[in-house]
């Protein structure tokens, strides 16, 4: 009767270790551990108009897509082709101060955020006149004074 209880205790003992042992088969950490950091702008940096992104990717042929988020929601603005690069345009967003980080993807769908960084947006805007076709989807982004101030 002994032997029995040591015996069966023994065998649910094995059985939790390999269980507890076991990893889900799909994920395979190996594949992507993806390390990207925003090389530019900096961190505090007064931005307007266009702003560029740069970045230095640790293992950048794993990587299959990066998106652009603003105050912690997505912006729809992703790179899917290497070299990876994100423009945002700021027309659309009110001055102010902007917490931004990429998020990368490998082709598994797993996915990993760079460092945030704070944005300091200071677009001006002197005057505001139309020109082109209306519903024509025609935008500026930028104007140069002539040299009699016109």
């Amino acid at each position: 009767m002994i032997i029995k209880s040591y015996i069966t205790s023994l065998l649910i003992f094995f059985f939790i270790l390999f269980i507890g042992s076991c990893e889900d088969p799909n994920k395979d950490e190996s594949i992507f551990d993806p390390n990207i950091k925003i090389i530019s702008p900096i961190n505090n940096s007064i931005v307007s108009d266009t702003v560029d992104f740069n970045f230095d990717i640790k293992d950048e042929d794993l990587i299959v897509r990066i998106d652009l988020y603003i105050n912690n929601d997505s912006t729809g603005i992703s790179d899917n082709s290497d070299p990876f690069s994100i423009n945002w345009i700021t027309k659309n967003y009110q001055n102010g101060n902007y917490s931004t980080f990429i998020k990368a993807y490998d082709s598994l769908g797993n996915s990993s955020n760079s460092d945030t960084i704070q944005l300091i947006l200071d677009n001006f805007l002197i005057f505001n006149k139309t020109f082109g076709i209306p519903d024509n989807n025609e935008d500026g982004y930028s104007i140069i004074e002539t040299s009699d101030q016109g």
